[in-house]
């Protein structure tokens, strides 16, 4: 009678381990695919330096404001080509680049932060908080220049590009808000 219940046991005790290996395997798997994709997909970073070349010598943004103020027909080399929505406008240059600026009143008194949601990542921002304008600069899917000027939160953003980051310093510079 003990003979025949020790292959069962053994029976048994396969079956379990094999169920065991199968699902460490799938999980291994998992893992080394989420890693392959996190190497391949790096997370954007931020250009060296350009944050300190962002210029306080700008004018106050008036509360009662208009269009035609808040989004001037030229930015420097840049000039307005289209209303993407209430609050936001496109700017061309001569190259092509385009830079959207979107300035909203920032009715909540919405705090710059140094982090910025980036789908499914949070990503960091270069904060600077001390001067007359407050400003951010992150990058997620284009760099991001944002700074509040007298009640308003103003975005320039630009598609990422080798020259993006020189591009949007000249807009952002010259606008004179």
């Amino acid at each position: 009678m003990r003979r025949l219940q020790l292959p069962w046991i053994v029976v048994i005790g396969l079956t379990g381990f094999m169920i065991f290996l199968g699902l460490t395997l799938v999980c291994m798997a998992g893992l080394y695919l989420y890693l392959v994709q996190s190497i391949k997909t790096p997370l954007p970073t931020l250009p060296p330096a350009i944050d300190v070349q962002f210029s306080q010598n700008r004018e106050t943004l008036p509360l009662d404001a208009v269009d035609s103020t808040i989004f001037p027909l030229i930015v420097g080399e840049f000039q307005r080509t289209g209303r993407v929505s209430d609050s936001q406008y496109d700017y061309k240059d001569s190259n092509g680049t385009t830079v959207y600026l979107v300035v909203r009143q920032n009715v909540n008194q919405a705090p710059l932060t140094n982090e910025v949601a980036c789908g499914d990542f949070v990503l960091p921002a270069s904060v600077h908080l001390g001067g007359k304008f407050p400003f951010s600069l992150s990058n997620c899917g284009g760099l991001h220049f944002s700074w509040i000027n007298n009640g308003w939160f103003i975005d320039a953003i630009i598609d990422s590009s080798p020259s993006s980051a020189t591009d949007l310093i000249q807009f952002v510079n010259t606008y004179p808000y």
